[in-house]
């Protein structure tokens, strides 16, 4: 889910800061720009973990700060395709759920990838899937059984695209071109090996809402993926 993204910069050192140690502030420096920034077909950086190298320092005219060029290794939020990892529900709509992290709230779960079947209440605003149990025990039907997707429910989803965006502007307005990272097909548990990449543009309208820089498409459509109250664990945890 976290890894280490090696880059290269130019880090321009104010005249203030020449009497502390280059490195130290090279890399805060670093950690201002980039922390909590998403970096194209990198991912979310958290923050700066080594300086790896610092170039001399140039100072141009009319400028009085030093500028160097860095090498130095981030901290990157970027989960791999096929990744089972947990969120919570903070909205649910007629395309799906989503879901956050905590320090990431771009989580989309369309209708496709939820359980089969599903269906979505409007008056609710919640999706409900409602499985084929068969006969119960007591010689019942099933029918009834319903599960909820609440709002606020915590949720296994595995990873099935990462989706990276950058907005551009050009002479008929802002483009969208969208580089995502997924498992052909419907199922998103494909082994690591059929993992693709592709990338799509589309013209924006002046009046929506900008894209996300970074999106995580999730599904839960497998068993012991969802709501972890779908699941329970029936077994004590051994403490010992």
């Amino acid at each position: 889910m976290f890894v280490l993204a090696e880059m290269q910069d130019t880090v321009r050192v104010a005249p203030g800061a020449f009497g502390k140690p280059t490195t130290d502030i090279v890399k805060a420096e670093v950690d201002a720009k980039y922390a909590a920034r998403v970096v194209n077909d990198v991912g979310l950086c958290v923050c700066c973990r080594d300086v790896l190298d610092v170039g001399d320092g140039l100072v141009y005219p009319l400028d009085g700060g030093a500028t160097y060029k860095a090498t130095f290794s981030l901290l990157v939020f970027r989960p791999f395709v096929g990744e089972i990892a947990t969120a919570t529900i903070v909205a649910s709509g007629p395309e799906g759920v989503r879901a956050s992290l905590g320090f990431f709230e771009d989580v989309n779960i369309p209708s496709k990838f939820l359980p089969t079947p599903a269906y979505y209440d409007k008056d609710s605003n919640i999706w409900t899937w409602r499985p084929d149990l068969g006969d119960d025990e007591d010689g019942g039907g099933g029918d009834d059984a319903c599960f909820h997707l609440d709002v606020g429910l915590e949720l296994r989803f595995r990873v099935a695209a990462i989706n990276f965006t950058r907005v551009s502007k050009h002479k008929r307005g802002l483009q969208a071109t969208t580089s995502t990272i997924e498992v052909p097909g419907a199922s998103a548990a494909a082994a690591p090996g059929n993992v693709r990449q592709r990338s799509s543009s589309v013209d924006l309208d002046a009046s929506a809402p900008l894209p996300s820089a970074m999106e995580i498409t999730g599904s839960i459509n497998e068993d012991g993926l969802g709501p972890t109250t779908w699941w329970p664990d029936d077994e004590p945890m051994d403490e010992t």
